[in-house]
């Protein structure tokens, strides 16, 4: 949903085409192992459990390495989750190869709330995208409505 509100970010990077443009489908990445990325096609048309269940079966094949080079290529965007490895933010890399990539962790921290200390969940959330394309600002105008959607989770299901 934050893809489709923000083009830009979802755009190719410049590196590797000699005109940058959104790309109109969302296609999600995810890295297993530092391997392969199986590719979710078209994100923005399934429903929550859809990308869940083709996630699941996607990384299974990875496993295996059962997937066909059609479901590892072509992803839009990556996302990434280093919290298994204890690292709370990371900053990735764009190359010609790889499109921009959300990195974060799930972690309970002390926070304040009306003036006491609790523990809550917090995430670190980064993206990294080619300048070419987008800048800063939208980059953090699509974090902010990543996080808008992930604090409303019913807002998902719109």
């Amino acid at each position: 949903m934050a893809l489709v509100k923000f083009p830009n970010i979802n755009a190719p990077s410049a590196a590797t085409h000699d005109h940058a443009r959104p790309d109109r489908h969302q296609h999600r990445g995810r890295t297993e192992g530092g391997a392969d990325r199986p590719v979710v096609r078209g994100v923005d048309k399934k429903s929550i459990g859809a990308v869940a269940r083709d996630t699941n079966d996607l990384v299974s094949r990875a496993r295996d390495g059962k997937l066909q080079p059609d479901e590892y290529s072509g992803g839009t965007f990556t996302v990434s989750n280093l919290g298994p490895y204890g690292i709370e933010t990371f900053i990735a890399i764009v190359t010609r190869r790889r499109p921009p990539r959300w990195l974060s962790a799930l972690r309970q921290k002390a926070v304040v709330v009306d003036g006491q200390i609790v523990i809550r969940d917090r995430m670190n959330i980064t993206v990294s995208a080619d300048h070419r394309v987008t800048d800063g600002a939208e980059a953090a105008q699509f974090v902010g409505e990543v996080r808008r959607l992930l604090e409303n989770p019913l807002a998902l299901l719109m």
